[in-house]
């Protein structure tokens, strides 16, 4: 695999990873939700605010990988570049 296609394998795990933190917090969220305080509405409101925020990061590393794979993408590099080596 060429180093496009390690960085694209990398983002691609460091996404994986993200989405589950997310989901993690999300759950701890929605536990929280069954108890009522102050205390816990405190908890609720900066979990969803994390949340939030690792949801917007997912969601731009999830455009950048599906820019990578598109026209010109890094697979479609690795493959050219691997044909044009074995043409030679």
């Amino acid at each position: 695999m060429t180093s496009d296609g390690t960085a694209w394998s990398r983002e691609f795990n460091e996404a994986k990873v993200l989405g589950d933190d997310c989901f993690v917090l999300l759950q701890e969220r929605n536990g929280l939700l069954q108890t009522t305080s102050a205390e816990s509405d405190a908890s609720v409101a900066r979990l969803s605010a994390g949340a939030r925020r690792k949801v917007n990061a997912l969601n731009s590393m999830i455009d950048r990988l599906e820019a990578n794979l598109g026209e010109g993408g890094v697979y479609v590099r690795t493959i050219t570049r691997v044909v044009s080596q074995t043409e030679h």
